[in-house]
């Protein structure tokens, strides 16, 4: 926990606004559920790097 942030917390029960929480999806394991948040942000950084405009398309591809 950094003081005076809303970031990390080390208790057995908090009090968080519904909107900083999301629910863990159905058949994740705790460990898979933990770094869903760091890839989030990730994802979201690399979108927003790309300034991406309206109709444009990112290609997946595979190795």
């Amino acid at each position: 926990m950094i003081p005076g942030t809303t970031h990390g917390a080390y208790r057995e029960l908090i009090v968080l606004d519904q909107r900083a929480v999301v629910r863990a999806p159905i058949g994740s394991t705790h460990r898979e559920t933990c770094t869903l948040p760091m890839k989030g942000l990730t994802a979201r950084l690399s979108l927003d790097l790309l300034d991406l405009q309206p109709g444009q398309v990112i290609e997946y591809m595979s190795h």
